[in-house]
């Protein structure tokens, strides 16, 4: 779409050089914007520190195709990503697994928000492991300004979220670490409402064993356009 834009505007800034040359400028403007604002489109501005196997022509590949097997693998050790961009049009998921050899896993997912001025963020979470034995790696929240993206220096959510969040009080260092160690815990940003994330709380086990100590299992966070309110604690 935005060659087309470029070829009319070259053509007709023959014909009325001037003004039109500068109306040119301004819709091949918008119209890139428009490009980097997509979810497949933010994906690829992600830092290479945050996909680091996926060079650009992997993450090309991957968002053409929908996954993407990493090259040099063997019969114990092939690694794949998968995608999906269309659940929500503010949403991206990206799931790194393994197809032969051993379980672990990564899920990379990026959520878009908007600010009151009309700026946008982009919510970055990163989380794996194993099946039975994950947590969250990464948690970045990042500006998108002229189709780049810087990390944020504003609080926009506290950033000590964690377990001790969801127990109630008096609880004491070994009951602490007893319960960290047999839960898992991860952000999710695929929440019921577009502007929700929560963070959550599992067990390979049984979450009951530790209910008597725990006020919940997910903190839900609601976006009002300036920053990430904790709403509620559920289970």
């Amino acid at each position: 779409m935005s060659a087309i834009v470029i070829i009319i505007g070259i053509r007709l800034s023959m014909l009325f050089f001037g003004r039109l040359s500068l109306t040119f400028i301004l819709v091949g403007t918008l119209a890139l914007n428009s490009n980097c604002q997509d979810m497949a489109g933010l994906f690829r501005l992600l830092p290479i520190a945050y996909t680091p196997e996926l060079k650009n022509k992997g993450k090309e590949i991957l968002i053409r195709k929908g996954e993407y097997t990493i090259p040099g693998g063997d019969s114990t050790d092939m690694e794949k990503y998968s995608i999906d961009t269309d659940r929500t049009k503010n949403y991206l998921r990206c799931e790194d697994g393994y197809t032969t050899g051993q379980r672990g896993f990564s899920i990379i997912e990026i959520k878009k928000f908007k600010k009151l001025n009309g700026e946008f963020i982009l919510v970055f979470s990163k989380y794996g492991g194993v099946p039975v034995e994950f947590d969250q790696q990464e948690f970045k929240v990042f500006d998108i300004k002229k189709g780049k993206l810087i990390e944020s220096k504003e609080n926009l959510i506290p950033n000590d979220i964690g377990l001790k969040n969801l127990l109630r009080t008096g609880y004491s260092d070994s009951l602490f670490t007893l319960i960290k160690n047999n839960t898992n815990s991860s952000f999710l940003l695929n929440s019921e409402t577009e502007n929700e994330i929560e963070f959550r709380i599992s067990s390979p086990l049984d979450i009951d064993d530790y209910k008597n100590y725990m006020i919940g299992n997910v903190i839900l966070f609601t976006w009002n356009g300036q920053s990430f309110v904790k709403r509620k604690i559920w289970d």
